[in-house]
């Protein structure tokens, strides 16, 4: 008797089509917020933290107009990654009235070798003086060591001259790992 008594609700539960709510932590708990995820009742408990950082850059034009493609790279300092080194390729489309639009991949490597990889969207939008606001949303897709299974995104912001290949990037997110 004492069984059938244990039995009947999860029984019931189960012929009811009761659902149960899932936590979520970490970085399934970003890509479910940003509904990356198929679990459709999950309760999101993000453990994601502020990213931001500073980085000195040099951009190297790999193709001409009007798809301009071009390798940036960088060293600098960021929250949670430490001293690092980035590497990006970017396309720009020049065919368009500006803004232009800019996409691409970004992997950001830790002094210990732990690398964080990104796509971006962005735009280039030339600027009164000559110089281009180029602002660019990356999203954080994993990354090997610590950053195996990270999340998140940041914002990067730069204000680069023409004349130059030099730009300081500023940026700031979230980064759940």
């Amino acid at each position: 008797m004492k069984a059938l008594l244990l039995i009947m609700p999860f029984a019931a539960c189960l012929l009811g089509n009761c659902s149960k709510e899932v936590v979520l932590e970490g970085p399934r708990a970003v890509q479910a917020a940003a509904g990356f995820s198929p679990l459709s009742r999950a309760v999101v408990i993000s453990h994601a933290v502020p990213f931001k950082g500073v980085f000195e850059t040099t951009s190297v034009s790999l193709s001409g107009p009007p798809r301009q493609e071009q390798r940036i790279t960088g060293t600098g300092q960021a929250s949670h990654v430490g001293k690092a080194t980035f590497e990006a390729y970017s396309t720009v489309v020049l065919t368009q009235t500006p803004p232009y639009a800019l996409s691409g991949t970004s992997t950001m490597t830790a002094a210990n070798g732990d690398q964080l990889f990104s796509t971006f969207t962005g735009t280039s939008m030339p600027q009164a003086d000559g110089k281009l606001l180029v602002t660019i949303r990356h999203i954080i897709s994993g990354g090997t060591g610590r950053f195996d299974r990270a999340s998140g995104y940041y914002v990067g912001v730069t204000l680069a001259d023409r004349a130059s290949p030099n730009a300081t990037l500023h940026l700031e997110g979230e980064i759940a790992y």
